[in-house]
């Protein structure tokens, strides 16, 4: 219950502070460090135009945000399901070949997202 409320109180600062025109949000250590952008770089932007409906707006600040939410939804729901009696079977019974996969993908689209020719992918 104490992290549903959080992760509806986040999602409620979110909704009412575009995280683009400024407002208390943790910076990226590692934008903040070398100036580049990591493949995480641009969720909360995207958290903010998912939360007011603009799904163009929020692929276009992070790909891998809806990625991330049904991860997150689907692990939370695994955790929760034997309170009500239930059994979930949870992000790790996904075969370790698929989040391998997943990785290299995060970390091409890191790459990409930082040279000229993926200058559309930040954030």
């Amino acid at each position: 219950m104490v992290l549903a409320t959080g992760a509806l109180a986040a999602c409620a600062y979110v909704y009412v502070k575009d995280p683009s025109q400024g407002g208390t949000f943790i910076p990226c250590p590692f934008h903040t460090l070398t100036g580049l952008w990591c493949p995480g770089c641009g969720m909360t932007r995207a958290a903010h135009h998912l939360l007011h409906g603009d799904i163009a707006g929020t692929l276009s600040r992070n790909l891998f945000l809806p990625l991330v939410l049904v991860v997150a939804v689907w692990a939370w729901i695994a955790w929760t399901a034997p309170s009500v009696g239930r059994s979930v079977p949870g992000p790790n019974a996904v075969p370790r070949q698929v989040w391998y996969g997943i990785g290299v993908a995060l970390l091409v689209f890191g790459v990409v997202r930082n040279l000229p020719f993926g200058a559309a992918l930040a954030p």
